[in-house]
């Protein structure tokens, strides 16, 4: 149950998020963002559920995400949430 509430921090910071739409990245960059954001929620979907270590994975998302938007590639953290949050939903649907 507490995964649910992990989960439901990252979709509200991406909602809320204040990355801008203009993209200052190129598509390479977008893949590699995306790549990324699939590969660790398909990481962190091997801890059990509710288990430290998949709440411990889903925090590492969101620091990578706001890692990347703090250096100021709001596109890739923008790709990168949105990638990890897709996985990460069809896994509780």
């Amino acid at each position: 149950m507490r995964h649910l509430s992990i989960i439901a921090i990252l979709l509200a910071s991406i909602c809320f998020s204040c990355g801008n739409t203009r993209s200052e990245a190129n598509d390479a960059e977008l893949e590699e963002a995306a790549a990324t954001g699939r590969s660790m929620a398909l990481d962190a979907l091997k801890h059990p559920a509710g288990s430290m270590k998949r709440e411990d994975a889903v925090l590492a998302i969101r620091a990578k995400e706001t890692e990347l938007r703090f250096a100021g590639f709001n596109a890739c953290a923008d790709t990168f949430a949105a990638s990890a949050q897709k996985i990460l939903l069809d896994s509780i649907k």
